[in-house]
């Protein structure tokens, strides 16, 4: 009886297994939560080099605040571009910001331009309103050609569906 007892409490556990396991975005939020950035900069980072673009935009947001991470500028940079491709419009507003800005990278209004203007399309209601304010307010401190480039990689970006935008 003791020996069916252990082998069905061990059939429960390998079945159960995968149920009881924590998906790794929600490990790195316990973790961000609890104040353990280490770990949640490390699960993050796993889930940012599959591709997962929410983790590329977290981890980046890390790497700006140097949670769990060194802050570093360029790399925040970097992760916001992918997870920006990859269509997440936070992170399109946040590399504006940093291409406006000349952090991380250096200083481009047209791609700054063209970011806030794509994060602008991707949002809704006041996100939306207010990534069309910042595109407009860089608008005014851009040279004629500067606003026809950004416009021209505005178009050439959408017919990629962003995936290719630089």
């Amino acid at each position: 009886m003791k020996r069916t007892l252990c082998l069905a409490l061990a059939a429960a556990l390998l079945f159960a297994g995968p149920a009881l396991a924590i998906d790794p975005q929600e490990a790195a939020k316990q973790a961000y939560d609890a104040g353990d950035y280490a770990t949640a900069a490390k699960e993050l980072t796993t889930l940012a080099a599959r591709g997962d673009a929410a983790a590329q935009y977290n981890l980046a947001i890390m790497y700006t605040q140097g949670k769990g991470v060194t802050k570093d500028y360029a790399a925040a940079a970097a992760l916001f571009g992918k997870a920006a491709r990859a269509g997440n419009a936070l992170a399109q507003y946040d590399l504006a910001m940093m291409y406006r800005d000349g952090v991380g990278l250096d200083k481009d209004l047209s791609r700054a331009w063209l970011w806030f203007d794509l994060a602008a399309l991707a949002q809704t209601g006041s996100d939306a309103a207010q990534s069309a304010k910042a595109r407009d307010d860089v608008a005014k401190k851009m040279t004629p050609e500067e606003l026809q480039d950004a416009h021209d990689m505005d178009e050439s970006c959408r017919q990629t569906e962003i995936r290719y935008c630089d």
